[in-house]
């Protein structure tokens, strides 16, 4: 081959080569950024995904809690009804029973009296003695006293069903939020007992407050079973409740003596889904939901926490006095 057609072929080789390279770099370019628009692609997808997921379940865990109100409000209507009667029917009882004790007292002092043979006062005494009239006369006022007592605690508890149930009511109003906060720990009266805490109450606010009574109670009720749990396993158990007014605003405070909170858990707190909690204990969704009601509520929740210390929920909502609501 001659040295002019060794160019030339050379040159045909060389021209297909770079062509050959620009066109596997020109797919490459492409390929590269397909897959980049793909992993992209992919991960809005994963994020709307979360975004449904978080989505769902907040609005079960709110269909849940709306079943429970209604659940509440109908066991709470249901039982009104029988305590009615049961009420009604004890305050008759006791008229009876004054007038049975009238005539008790009226035999006593007949026996007393020369009126009667000494045959007819030895069978009453016997009657007396047999049914232990005497016992049934000074247990039957404890009896009573107790029973009521009892009836009247029912009633405090269907009365904070009623006001607690209200989560399902999509009514807002003007609200005494001491009264919320108070009606709320009767709920949980049992829990605090059980848990063996102190509860210190300075619930100073007198302003009312337009929210969501329903919305709100469950808020409190997530934080004060908060607290609760965070003092589990501490030796000083005191829960501090607080309410003050704060320029157009309303500061609502939930302290606790428990474990605290790690730093690092700060920013994730009222993560969905985000638990210290061991497994089966928590949803992970309670703070979630709290904040995202306050929210709604155009106000904010904050938490100082140390941890081995304790930590604290301050609340702030705006105020919103009756008439200006007209």
């Amino acid at each position: 081959m001659s040295d002019d057609a060794y160019k030339r072929a050379y040159t045909r080789e060389k021209m297909a080569r770079l062509a050959a390279e620009q066109l596997l770099e020109d797919k490459s370019r492409e390929l590269y950024l397909s897959s980049q628009q793909l992993s992209e692609a992919h991960d809005e997808l994963k994020k709307n995904h979360a975004e449904l997921v978080t989505q769902q379940s907040a609005l079960v865990k709110n269909e849940k809690l709306a079943s429970i109100g209604l659940l509440s409000a109908g066991v709470a209507h249901e039982i009104n009804n029988p305590l009615a009667f049961v009420n009604s029917n004890l305050e008759m009882l006791n008229d009876y029973w004054q007038a049975m004790f009238s005539l008790y007292s009226a035999v006593e002092q007949l026996l007393e009296s020369t009126d009667l043979s000494n045959d007819k006062k030895s069978a009453l005494k016997k009657l007396i003695d047999e049914e232990d009239l005497e016992y049934i006369s000074s247990d039957f006022k404890n009896l009573f006293n107790d029973t009521q007592d009892g009836l009247i605690r029912v009633t405090n508890i269907v009365q904070n069903l009623q006001h607690f149930s209200r989560i399902h009511d999509e009514d807002w109003d003007n609200v005494d939020i001491n009264a919320s906060l108070e009606s709320t720990l009767k709920i949980i009266n049992h829990q605090i007992k059980n848990s063996l805490c102190e509860i210190k109450l300075n619930l100073t606010c007198k302003e009312l407050v337009w929210c969501n009574l329903g919305e709100l109670n469950q808020v409190f009720l997530n934080l004060l079973q908060n607290a609760i749990h965070a003092m589990e396993e501490t030796e000083t158990k005191i829960l501090t409740i607080s309410t003050e007014e704060s320029a157009d605003n309303i500061l609502i405070r939930i302290s606790d003596t428990g474990y605290g909170i790690k730093k690092d858990n700060y920013q994730k707190i009222f993560d969905p889904f985000f638990t210290t909690k061991t497994v089966g204990q928590g949803t992970g969704l309670g703070l979630y939901i709290s904040y995202k009601i306050v929210k709604d509520h155009n106000g904010d929740i904050d938490i100082k926490s140390e941890e081995g210390k304790g930590s604290q929920f301050t609340i702030t909502l705006p105020l919103k006095k009756a008439d200006e609501t007209l």
